[in-house]
């Protein structure tokens, strides 16, 4: 064979094997996109079979109710001693089966979903503070529409007038005034924790409250144990098991829900922190103060509030910033009690 010839021969070889190469890619592709369509229906398919495995549990749950309730009832029409006592169990039994199937959920979002999405809103505030370069401070505000996060430009700052927290960035003639407002994470969730609750706005008392809600209503941590100090103007809340991690982080569900309910409550600016606890049995522990009426850090009206203790015209530049600083090493060594006891509530005045 000629020189010409072998080339052409060599041509051929080379574009049979391209379209070759060019069928099997091809396939490999129209492989690949079926195998994702089935994982993708697949997945659909479970997450159908979960929610109605779900579903199913919670109506035989409503079932039980409701075949305990008839059988009570049935017992206390048949046996007149126990009459009293079977019907008001039947009762009892009936009403909580209607109750649990009623309020079956329609929907079950796995809590890593919620820590997911309050990950990425933690990464995004604490890249805006310190873009910004503000102060590391939590400033919960209670306002006529609800609970506004105030971060300060300053350590040494002042809160700033209402209406200037209309604004995200605040920008006041005062400087000391000046930082960031935004809505807290929990300002919902204490709205809907005041909903259902009518208590006395005690600073102790509050504060157990708003520890059990976050046990028992809102299933955030696993545990929850709350120590008021009203003389200082500080409550600490150990937590165990939260839901959302780290607690530290910017605006944490668990932390803000604590301080928008105290900020309510109290009516006057809270400032928030999250230390770390000496005992092991919690994970962090939240620490909230709020300026005393008649002490150091002015007539407790919270109007002004800052971290210098001043009010009004802010005060000396040189002064410390305790009046309204919270004592994170105070707070480590006081702990706070158990919910299950009485939260002290502190009056040494």
């Amino acid at each position: 064979m000629s020189a010409d010839g072998r080339a052409t021969a060599a041509r051929g070889d080379r574009e049979d094997g391209s379209e070759g190469e060019d069928r099997g890619d091809g396939r490999n592709a129209a492989e690949l996109a079926a195998q994702v369509e089935l994982l993708a229906a697949e997945n659909r398919r479970l997450r159908a079979v979960y929610r109605d495995a779900m579903r199913t549990r919670y109506r035989q749950t409503a079932a039980g109710f409701g075949a305990l309730g008839a059988l009570a009832l049935l017992a206390g029409w048949l046996f007149p001693g126990v009459r009293t006592v079977m019907f008001a169990l039947g009762g009892t039994g009936v009403f909580a089966g209607v109750l649990t199937y009623f309020l079956t959920p329609e929907r079950f979002v796995p809590a890593r979903v919620g820590e997911a999405v309050y990950g990425a809103l933690a990464d995004n505030g604490g890249r805006i503070v310190g873009e910004l370069e503000l102060a590391d401070e939590r400033v919960y505000v209670p306002r006529e529409d609800g609970v506004t996060l105030f971060v300060p430009q300053r350590e040494r700052y002042e809160v700033p007038a209402d209406e200037d927290l209309d604004a995200t960035f605040v920008l006041p003639r005062r400087e000391r005034e000046r930082g960031l407002a935004l809505t807290p994470t929990g300002r919902r969730l204490a709205e809907l924790f005041e909903d259902t609750d009518d208590a006395p706005a005690e600073p102790a008392a509050v504060a157990a409250r708003l520890a059990s809600a976050l046990v028992e209503q809102f299933e955030l941590v696993e545990r929850a144990d709350a120590e008021t100090d009203a003389s200082h103007g500080r409550v600490s809340v150990g937590v165990a098991g939260p839901a959302y991690a780290p607690v530290d982080g910017f605006d944490n569900p668990i932390a803000s829900f604590v301080a928008v309910g105290l900020a309510r409550a109290l009516g006057r600016p809270v400032t928030l922190s999250v230390v770390e606890p000496d005992d092991e049995r919690y994970d962090a522990l939240v620490v909230c103060s709020w300026t005393v009426e008649g002490g150091d850090g002015g007539d407790g009206s919270g109007r002004r509030e800052g971290g210098d203790g001043s009010e009004g015209g802010g005060g000396d530049e040189g002064s410390d910033g305790s009046g309204a600083a919270v004592d994170g090493e105070t707070a480590r060594e006081r702990g706070p009690t158990s919910a299950g006891e009485s939260t002290r509530d502190d009056r040494a005045n």
